[in-house]
């Protein structure tokens, strides 16, 4: 029996970070090479990703690293840039992040010192803004057959940057029992949480 449950959070950014901004979006887009991060944990970037990443404004936001999964950068505004090259960094901090509490699973202090220096670096009026988290909690039995999971979960993520707004993506691997953990943040509600 497959079990999931979702629940959509409010993610508020207070203005911590108060800069004076003189610098633009397309200055945003050569921001430091450290906030990319090249090796995403669960795969290395691929051969048609690191090409596509060179050549254009493109981050790795998920565990695929193919250009139709790449985040273009040229689709977000200036700290919507910077917190997206921040999350790159996300990555859990306990292997039991299937069932810990969400805010304590994953290296939220890194990701935000990075955000901080990247803000101050750029020079960016860092202004109160919202962004959603999207937690996925499941279980399915570890008999299970999975290979045609993989396959429907990269089609929704390519209709996923299709549809914008999704900073970053993250899965993990199910625990001895099947439970797993997946969430993404987003500048924007989901559509496809308005069906339910």
């Amino acid at each position: 029996m497959l079990a999931t449950f979702y629940y959509l959070r409010m993610w508020k950014i207070p203005s911590l970070f108060s800069y004076s901004s003189s610098a633009t979006t397309p200055a945003l887009l050569s921001a430091p090479a450290q906030l990319v991060a090249q090796d995403v944990g669960q795969e290395k970037v691929s051969a048609e990703g690191a090409q596509a990443m060179a050549e254009d404004n493109l981050l790795v936001a998920s565990p695929y690293t193919s250009r139709p999964h790449l985040l273009d950068l040229t689709t977000l505004n200036g700290s919507q840039i910077l917190l997206a090259k921040a999350l790159s960094l996300l990555t859990p901090v306990t292997d039991a992040y299937a069932t810990f509490t969400y805010t304590e699973s994953f290296n939220w202090d890194a990701v935000f010192t990075c955000l901080a220096a990247a803000v101050k670096s750029e020079a960016v009026q860092w202004k109160e803004q919202f962004f959603y988290i999207v937690v996925f909690r499941s279980q399915i039995p570890p008999t299970t057959d999975r290979s045609h999971l993989a396959e429907l979960d990269k089609a929704a993520h390519i209709e996923a940057m299709k549809s914008g707004g999704l900073l970053k993506y993250w899965f993990g691997k199910p625990d001895d029992d099947g439970r797993n953990l997946a969430t993404c943040k987003q500048v924007k509600p989901p559509s496809y949480l308005q069906t339910f």
